[in-house]
């Protein structure tokens, strides 16, 4: 997922891992990729820039920089195709299982 992403995401996704580990590194992803519902994505990358280029990669610095650039999406219109399809929301263990780490972790 994170390679479809681009830039500035891979080197985020470089640095947690790097530090946290893969399962820490997914749930705070995970935080960090729910910005982009309240902000966009522009704002949230400029944002990681931002706080990437600061050798920073934690959810304060990135909050710092989006509180400056506040910017909303309004509603977006979905294809008819897609219209028929609910999409529900996950919560941090589920990325366990994704990660092979059944529900034991």
């Amino acid at each position: 997922m994170v390679r479809e992403l681009g830039e500035p995401y891979g080197r985020l996704w470089e640095m947690l891992t790097d530090r946290y580990g893969a399962k820490e590194a997914s749930r705070v992803l995970w935080r960090i990729l729910g910005a982009l519902v309240d902000h966009g994505e522009g704002p949230v990358a400029e944002a990681l820039d931002a706080a990437l280029s600061r050798g920073r990669y934690d959810l304060l610095s990135l909050a710092e920089h989006l509180d400056d650039r506040r910017e909303r999406i309004g509603s977006v219109a979905v294809p008819e195709a897609l219209s028929g399809y609910a999409v529900e929301s996950a919560n941090a263990s589920d990325y366990d299982r994704l990660l092979g780490r059944g529900a034991e972790a």
